[in-house]
């Protein structure tokens, strides 16, 4: 037979149905859904900000790059330079 020591819970366990949390456990049921809200309004603004940077770098080198090299048409002609000129 196998003996297991104490489990201790990973979450808290709610209380029986019938129980009422007492006069201020709406409010503090509110605060925290409007703090919650607060958070992850504020985690969307900054990863927002985040992709404007991001969008801004890349638009400034992409701008910065130039024309594509298909826009400039075909690439100039080698130029052959003879070595020790005319003797």
């Amino acid at each position: 037979m196998m003996t297991e020591g104490p489990l201790t819970p990973l979450t808290k366990v709610p209380g029986p149905a019938g129980v009422v949390g007492g006069p201020g456990e709406r409010l503090r049921r509110l605060q925290r859904r409007r703090r919650l809200a607060r958070e992850e309004m504020l985690v969307v603004l900054v990863l927002l900000l985040f992709l404007a940077a991001t969008v801004a770098v890349l638009a400034t080198q992409w701008l910065a790059s130039g024309p594509a090299t298909s826009a400039l048409g075909p690439p100039p002609a080698a130029i052959d330079v003879p070595i020790g000129g005319i003797t």
